[in-house]
C-alpha cells in the first residue's frame, strides 16, 4: 500500500485501537486497562498548516489580500515577532498543552511533509479519507450521497461496549451523509437541526434546549451550515451527561471565512475552535474515567494555497504514537478565497480518476477577479469557474 494511502489508514486503526483496545499502547508503561480508554477525533474544516505552524500571515493580513478592515487591530490581536510568538497567540492551547504533552506532524518549515491522497482538496472526500482509512475515487466533491464506506466510529458503535457512546457533532448538513447515518443508523449532529438524540439517551439539559432554540432562532449565514458556537456547548453539556467513548468533533466556520476571503474571522474562527479544544480538554481532564485515558487526534480536511503559484502541498495525517495528545496537520492546494479544484500533476493523480471537466479558478491575489459564471456550491458559498478542457 502506499505510504500516503497508509497514514489514514494508520488514523483509523489508530482510532479503532485505542478505543477498543489493540495489541499495542501509545506507551508501553501508559497502556492501564484497555477497556478504559477513550478517544477524541477534532477536525478544524479548510485551516491551514501556515497559520498552526506560523500564526498571522501578513501577506494575508491585508485589505486587498485578506479584506482586513482593520489590519492594526488584528495584528494587535494575533500579531508578534517570531512564528512561535504568532501562532501561540492565534491557538494558545495548541502551543500550551498539546506542545507540551503531545507531538505536532505537518509543519513543513521543519521538513515534515506527507503528500496528499485523495487529490480532490475539498471536505467531503477528505472527511471520508479520515474517518474511513481508505480513498474512495467515486467521492469526487461535496454532494449530499451517502458514503458507501464503513468508518471507525460505525465499528465502534456496533460493539455492545460503546452502544450509545459514540457520537458525532459537525455544523455542516453534509456529515450525516458523510457517515452514512441512513445505511448504518449513526446518530450524527449537524448543528442545522435541533440536537435530537434517538430514544433511550439521556435526557436533554437546559443548556441544550436552550442552543437548540438558539439554532432555530439565528439566521444561518450559510445554507447548509451553521456558526460553531451551535455545536461547543452542546458538545461540552453531552459529554457530561453521555460519557462518549468515541467523540468526533468537525468545526467548520474557518473554511466558511476563508472561502468568503475574510481573513479576520478566518483568524478568530481558528482561535475560537482553540478555546473550545481547550474547554473540552479541561473538562474531560476533570472527569476521573477520562482523566489520563484519553486521547485527542486534531487535524484538518484540507489546507489552502499559499500564494496564486504555491506547489501543490502534501497534507499532515496521523502522528505516530504519543502519550494523549496528537496533532497533525494538513495542506492543500485550495486556495484562499473562492473555492478551486486545480488539474492534477499525473504522479499525485490517482489511476481511476476521471478527467475534471473544470478548472477552479484561484480568486486570492485580486480582490475582484474578473466575471466569470457564478455558481453556488455546496456549502452555499460563491464559486466561479472556467469552462474548459481537463488538461
Amino acid at each position: 500500500m502506499p505510504a500516503r494511502a497508509a497514514s489514514l489508514v494508520a488514523l483509523a486503526l489508530a482510532i479503532l485501537g485505542l478505543a477498543v483496545g489493540g495489541s499495542r499502547a501509545a506507551n508501553p508503561s501508559d497502556a492501564g486497562d484497555p477497556a478504559d480508554r477513550h478517544v477524541v477525533l477534532i477536525m478544524i474544516d479548510g485551516l491551514r498548516w501556515q497559520e498552526v505552524f506560523r500564526g498571522l500571515d501578513e501577506a494575508l493580513a491585508t485589505k486587498e489580500r485578506g479584506n482586513v478592515a482593520d489590519a492594526e487591530a488584528l495584528h494587535r490581536t494575533y500579531g508578534g515577532a517570531s512564528p512561535s510568538e504568532r501562532r501561540a497567540k492565534l491557538m494558545p492551547f495548541l502551543w500550551s498543552t498539546v506542545a507540551s504533552e503531545g507531538r505536532f506532524f505537518g509543519n513543513r518549515d521543519e521538513g515534515s511533509k506527507v503528500e496528499c491522497t485523495n487529490g480532490r482538496f475539498v471536505s467531503y472526500p477528505g472527511y471520508s479519507e479520515t474517518i474511513c482509512g481508505i480513498v474512495d475515487p467515486s467521492i469526487e466533491g461535496n454532494a449530499k450521497v451517502v458514503n458507501p464506506n464503513r468508518n471507525v466510529f460505525e465499528a465502534l458503535a456496533a460493539k455492545p461496549a460503546f452502544r450509545g457512546r459514540v457520537w458525532a457533532f459537525g455544523c455542516w448538513d453534509v456529515f450525516p451523509f458523510i457517515f452514512g447515518s441512513e445505511r448504518n443508523g449513526l446518530y450524527v449532529d449537524d448543528s442545522i437541526g435541533p440536537f435530537a438524540p434517538p430514544a433511550g439517551s439521556p435526557k436533554l439539559s437546559e443548556t441544550i434546549l436552550t442552543v437548540n432554540r438558539l439554532r432555530r432562532d439565528v439566521p444561518r449565514r450559510w445554507p447548509g451550515s451553521h456558526f460553531d458556537a451551535m455545536l461547543a456547548p452542546i458538545v461540552l453539556e453531552w459529554t457530561r451527561l453521555s460519557r462518549p467513548r468515541a467523540l468526533f468533533i468537525a468545526y467548520g466556520e474557518t473554511d466558511e471565512w476563508a472561502h468568503e476571503t475574510d481573513y479576520a474571522r478566518y483568524l478568530d474562527a481558528a482561535h475560537r475552535a482553540d478555546a473550545s479544544i481547550a474547554e473540552l480538554w479541561q473538562l474531560m481532564q476533570s472527569m476521573p474515567e477520562y482523566r489520563n485515558r484519553t486521547t485527542f487526534v486534531i487535524t484538518a480536511d484540507h489546507g489552502r494555497g499559499a500564494t496564486e503559484s504555491a506547489s501543490r502541498n502534501g497534507r499532515a495525517t496521523t502522528p505516530e504514537p504519543a502519550d494523549r495528545m496528537r496533532c497533525g496537520w494538513r495542506s492543500s492546494d485550495q486556495a484562499f478565497g473562492p473555492r478551486r479544484r486545480p488539474p492534477m500533476s499525473p504522479s499525485i493523480r490517482p489511476k481511476s480518476q476521471r478527467p475534471l471537466p473544470a478548472r477552479w479558478e484561484w480568486i486570492g491575489r485580486a480582490r475582484f477577479p474578473p466575471p466569470h459564471r457564478r455558481l453556488t456550491s455546496d456549502r452555499g458559498t460563491t464559486i466561479r469557474r472556467h469552462e474548459r478542457r481537463a488538461p
